[in-house]
């Protein structure tokens, strides 16, 4: 990692970690009804869930990520629950008029715990990390080194900003002696803890309620380059042989397809990894959720287009994947000469061809058909002496004509499906 992407990750976490949040508000609340080590020990908690997260981000555990996709309500309830649980705790205690210097350990991992679970039921941690993460850090070459480092400015970032709080409300408990304003102070924060409880939970009820909705299957209207979607829907961040180019394009909505469309692709995805288990790859743009205007592209309007960035292998002849962020405009910026290299990558034309032969052949499954590939000329010639290049010849029609992109770190892939006029 270099000293620039260190910086930006360093002011990216301290800044979103400084910003109002649940968390920040249970800093506060534990640190004026108990004290300045409380709010220390929330805050510890706090931190350790972050990292918890980065760690799962760095080592690419996806299993595990997907496993709390999938039961993520049963850690966001019990974090709901346990704030609600500390909320009556503090309503019902009897109101100290002086602040203990010493607390039991018992509330102090309260106080941890409480921070832990904040942090480890909050989605958005989740979509932050295993999302984020990967803008600024190349998961596939990070070192030991790199990661000892991103747990230091973890502890520094995250860790400094809720400081500010603990010591904000620090300073605000020793002015505030009075009983009545301090019994004030304990029916407001247990309030808010039973307010964030039950935000928590609500939710959470509201997420399981969109993720048990009957999908829709999407229509489309028009063409490629004149069109809308209705019922678009999104493709999924990763899978065992596949990811996503970035966090941010995904969260601004530019991955949506036609229903159809997305069961190509993961039915072809799926069958890649039956026969080739060592390739892996990678997906960029696709289009709105409604369609329309796709800025800067000429098409992908009505669900039916998709861009994928080129399978590559690195110099041990491994499949890789090549870096796409905020830097390299998610990798439409990258270059491949007329070989098919960059740097240290290779584009590995054998994979492209099994790619682009399973999604002919889910795309018949389904009853749709790829209507064209667009590819840099000057590397086709590769992709059809490649494995699979006499049945993509045969079957597969790509033009040899330039675009008005170059098409040489992704290839463009249109289907074909009867739409509705416009």
């Amino acid at each position: 990692m270099t000293s620039y992407s260190l910086t930006v990750l360093f002011s990216v976490m301290f800044i979103g970690a400084l910003l109002p949040s649940i968390s920040s508000m249970t800093v506060l609340t534990r640190t004026l009804t108990h004290g300045y080590g409380h709010g220390l020990f929330v805050s510890l908690g706090i931190v350790l869930g972050d990292i918890t997260y980065i760690l799962i981000a760095i080592f690419g555990l996806s299993i595990l990520a997907a496993s709390l996709g999938q039961y993520f309500f049963i850690i966001q309830f019990l974090g709901g629950a346990y704030l609600i649980f500390l909320a009556l705790s503090l309503w019902r205690s009897q109101l100290k008029t002086t602040i203990q210097s010493e607390t039991s350990k018992s509330s102090l991992l309260s106080s941890f715990l409480a921070g832990l679970i904040i942090t480890l039921s909050d989605q958005k941690a989740i979509l932050f990390y295993l999302g984020f993460f990967p803008t600024f850090v190349e998961l596939f070459s990070v070192s030991y080194r790199d990661v000892s480092i991103i747990i230091v400015i973890t502890f520094i970032a995250v860790g400094g900003a809720k400081l500010c709080y603990v010591f904000a409300a620090h300073r605000a408990h020793k002015i505030i002696k009075n009983s009545k304003i301090l019994k004030a102070f304990n029916i407001f924060s247990a309030s808010l803890l039973i307010v964030i409880g039950l935000f928590i939970i609500l939710s959470m009820s509201f997420t399981l309620r969109l993720s048990n909705a009957k999908p829709h299957s999407s229509t489309c209207y028009g063409s490629t380059k004149n069109g809308r979607l209705d019922n678009g829907v999104k493709l999924p961040s990763e899978g065992k042989n596949f990811t996503s180019y970035g966090y941010i394009p995904k969260l601004l909505g530019r991955t949506y397809v036609h229903s159809t469309v997305k069961n190509v692709v993961i039915e072809s995805y799926d069958k890649l990894v039956e026969i080739h288990p060592d390739y892996i790859y990678k997906y960029a743009e696709s289009g709105f959720e409604s369609g329309g205007l796709f800025k800067p592209h000429k098409t992908h309007q009505n669900g039916l287009s998709i861009d994928f960035m080129v399978p590559v292998f690195n110099n041990n002849k491994k499949s890789a994947y090549f870096t796409t962020n905020a830097f390299n405009r998610y990798g439409y910026d990258v270059d491949f000469d007329r070989n098919g290299k960059n740097g240290t990558h290779q584009i590995d034309f054998d994979a492209l061809g099994a790619h682009l032969v399973a999604l002919n052949k889910a795309a018949l499954n389904n009853g749709i058909t790829v209507w064209r590939v667009l590819f840099a000329p000057e590397l086709q010639q590769k992709l059809y002496a490649s494995r699979y290049g006499r049945y993509i010849k045969k079957n597969i029609l790509i033009p040899n004509k330039k675009s008005w992109v170059r098409h040489d770190e992704h290839y463009h892939v249109d289907f074909k499906i009867k739409c509705k006029p416009m």
